[in-house]
């Protein structure tokens, strides 16, 4: 069983990395919602 302290690194790793997902996927859908404008009007 882990200690409190390694429990709370754990939560805070798995946090980060969730975050860090989150804001790769909101990055992705902006630039193909820009990128999807763009081609719409130069296309």
């Amino acid at each position: 069983m882990p200690v409190p302290q390694e429990m709370n690194f754990i939560v805070e790793q798995a946090s980060c990395l969730f975050l860090t997902m989150v804001k790769n996927v909101s990055f992705i859908r902006l630039t193909t919602a820009i990128l999807d404008n763009y081609l719409n009007i130069y296309l």
